[in-house]
């Protein structure tokens, strides 16, 4: 699962600063990708991917997690501080 997020990502994400850890994260609570208990095995859920997600637009996707880890990031920064 890695290396094909990896792969997939290298060909359009550098404007976007995402990494394969990150999309992964965000596929697995969209539910697209389900987990087994362990978080060692990955399974795409057809019904999920298809269903609710046709025509979504990858590049608009991955700007809407960019902006969603700086908030997190700003939000953690600001409780530390």
């Amino acid at each position: 699962m890695n290396d094909s997020l990896r792969d997939w990502l290298s060909t359009f994400c550098a404007p976007y600063g995402i990494d394969h850890v990150t999309l992964r994260r965000c596929l697995v609570d969209a539910q697209i990708l389900r987990r087994d208990r362990a978080g060692s095995t990955y399974r795409v859920d057809p019904l999920r991917l298809y269903a609710e997600h046709a025509g979504v637009d990858p590049a608009q996707l991955l700007a809407e997690v960019a902006a969603d880890r700086v908030a997190r990031k700003r939000a953690h920064a600001s409780q530390a501080s």
